[in-house]
């Protein structure tokens, strides 16, 4: 799935695929499926970290989108790309961020099965 989102004052370009938790385990050591499942059974006090995990997803649809070399990328270059923008401008999009990876996980075949 590509979309489009406005951040800020900008537009970005993201793209979520199967590919996208193995590119996000890739740059930052985590698993992307196994923190969806942790917060899918956490209060919302107790998902605070959750906001962290879509900011870095973004930065991976957004590489992703831009056919960066992501073997090249570094925890780092997250850092720098974060300082472009305001504290709640990613957090303010961050339900259509979740929108469009989980998107690109829904089915869109039907099952023949009665």
């Amino acid at each position: 799935m590509v979309k489009t989102i406005k951040i800020g004052s900008g537009e970005v370009i993201l793209t979520a695929n199967a590919a996208t938790p193995y590119r996000y385990k890739q740059l930052f050591n985590e698993d992307l499926l196994k923190l969806f499942a942790d917060s899918a059974n956490k209060s919302e006090a107790e998902n605070m970290n959750l906001t962290d995990t879509v900011m870095k997803l973004c930065f991976v649809m957004m590489k992703q989108a831009e056919k960066a070399d992501m073997s090249l990328l570094s925890e780092e270059d997250f850092l720098t790309w974060l300082e472009g923008y305001d504290p709640m401008d990613i957090i303010y999009v961050g339900q259509d961020i979740i929108n469009i990876y989980l998107g690109s996980t829904n089915t869109s075949v039907t099952s023949k099965k009665k």
